[in-house]
């Protein structure tokens, strides 16, 4: 019996476990992980801003049989059961898996495509670069007060635009509170109100201008 041909399409942490589960529990098969990106830990990226290493080490993969392949899928044939890579080909399958994750959703009000995400290690590399000295952050989420951080460890001014409060899905109101206290602390500034526009120069909050060089949406995601 010929080895099961698995090929997993996103090199980001999904990806990787797949991979992984993959060789573990069908150790004769055929794994191929295609990603057009770097492997590294998404949850890392703010430490790109002092020059670390986040790169993720694939070599208990590739021991265990998983060849890792820098590509991009452009098309599949579900029919015929193969995958059409811009380096490589056509690749065939017997199992197919989608791990191509997700984009930072662009906030809904006008003007909010021009917003930066903040999920690359590349959006850390432009803040680095660039060195927009105040950055208006868009939400109250884990992310936006990654990003502040950040933006703080360059030595920038972050405002945080919030809403509700920070993290409100997971912290009660007094922890939220004193979070905010805490962050205020570090150099972090916070705006509450309703996002109304995203303007080249910031967004506008209730009537009112947060001057930014550079805004930031940290209000969620949408899948690839």
């Amino acid at each position: 019996m010929c080895p099961l041909k698995i090929v997993i399409v996103g090199s980001g942490i999904g990806g990787v476990a797949a991979a992984w589960d993959a060789v573990r529990f069908i150790p004769d098969a055929k794994v191929k992980l295609i990603g057009d990106e770097d492997i590294y830990m998404r949850h890392k990226i703010r430490y790109v801003a002092h020059g670390l290493n986040i790169s993720f080490d694939t070599s208990h993969l590739e021991s265990n049989g998983v060849q890792i392949m820098r590509d991009r899928a452009v098309r599949i044939n579900r029919n015929k059961k193969t995958i059409l890579t811009q380096a490589s080909g056509e690749i065939s399958y017997d199992y197919l898996i989608l791990a191509t994750g997700a984009e930072p959703a662009k906030p809904r009000a006008p003007g909010g495509e021009l917003a930066r995400g903040f999920r690359k290690k590349e959006d850390v590399e432009y803040l680095a670069k660039e060195r927009p000295q105040e950055v208006a952050i868009i939400g109250a989420s884990y992310v936006a007060l990654h990003a502040a951080q950040t933006c703080r460890d360059l030595g920038l001014v972050p405002y945080v635009i919030v809403r509700s409060r920070l993290i409100r899905k997971s912290l009660e109101p007094e922890l939220s509170e004193e979070l905010e206290k805490s962050l205020k602390d570090k150099g972090v500034q916070f705006v509450h109100g309703k996002l109304q526009r995203v303007e080249e120069d910031g967004p506008v909050v209730d009537d009112i201008k947060v001057r930014a060089d550079l805004t930031i949406s940290a209000t969620g995601v949408k899948p690839n």
